[in-house]
Order: structure tokens, then sequence, then C-alpha cells
């Protein structure tokens, strides 16, 4: 590996590995019916001083911003790419789960070598579509957080800034 690629692929290896981070800070003069962002593991809502909504799936967001179409479009995508996240990163856990069943093809070593091999690369083959579906998942979750932010931006430009809600 070259020079410039090994710093490059750490910093890659560090950023798929993930974040923590908690905002300490909640507004002291927020409108009654004004959207605010907090992160404790995780995005969180807030309409007023009462959590509305949190990541992954955003429920309930689209409903809350109905009177604001371009929220409501980026609301719908952050629940849709929120349901997709979760679902992927299921699915990712059980098949990385499922690929330890590969090891069961070490029994075959001795016998059947190629029944061994054979076992223990669909195994392997498993353990990398799950990683992909958990690196999907964590793509999906990021787009639907972004989306969360805009309908929450979108919608307090509109209305929630002054105080008003949705009727």
């Amino acid at each position: 590996m070259s020079r410039t690629r090994l710093p490059v692929a750490l910093l890659s290896i560090a950023a798929l590995g993930g974040c923590s981070a908690t905002s300490q800070y909640r507004p002291r003069i927020i409108a009654k019916h004004e959207l605010s962002l907090a992160y404790a593991d995780g995005v969180q809502i807030y309409a007023g001083r009462e959590m509305l909504t949190e990541a992954p799936r955003f429920s309930g967001l689209a409903d809350y911003v109905h009177c604001v179409p371009r929220a409501v479009e980026h609301a719908e995508d952050a629940e849709s790419a929120g349901q997709a996240a979760t679902g992927l990163a299921v699915a990712g856990i059980v098949l990385g789960a499922g690929s330890l069943g590969g090891l069961s093809g070490l029994a075959f070593v001795e016998e059947d070598p190629g029944k061994a091999y054979a076992i223990f690369g669909t195994g392997i083959a498993v353990a990398l579509v799950g990683m992909t579906m958990a690196l999907v998942s964590r793509a999906n979750k990021n787009q639907a957080n972004g989306h969360a932010v805009d309908a929450l931006n979108y919608y307090n430009d509109a209305v929630g800034s002054r105080g008003k809600r949705c009727p």
C-alpha cells in the first residue's frame, strides 16, 4: 500500500466505526410549536419541550409538518430511509450471526476438504453480504437524518418559529 493510501484507508476505517456524541444544550427560548434538535445516541426532534420523534424512523414527523409541502416531502423521505435503515440493519445482523455457521466446515477438513472449503466459503460470502447490508443501512440512516433536519427547517421557516402549528 502506498504512503498516501494508508492514512486514507485508516481514516475511512475510523469513519465507518462511527461516532458517539451527545448534545447538552437545549434552547431556552423556543416557540410553542417550533421544532428543535437534540442528539443523544441518535437524532431527536422536539416540538416545543416534548420529544416528537427520533432517528432512525422519524415516525410522525410527516403528520406534524403536514401543512408545509416541502417539509412533508423531506419528512416522508426521512421516514422511508429510516425504515430501510432499520430493516437492512436487522438483516445484516442476522446474516452476520448466520455466517458463523460457515465455521462448521472445519469439521470436514480431514474427511472432505472440498466440502469443508465450500461451507467455509459460504460463511464468508454470507458475512460479506451482511456487512454490505450494514453499510447500506448506515448510509440510509445518514440520509434519514439529513431529510429530517431539512423537514424541521422548512417547517420552522414557514410556521414553527412564529409559534404557530399546522391546523
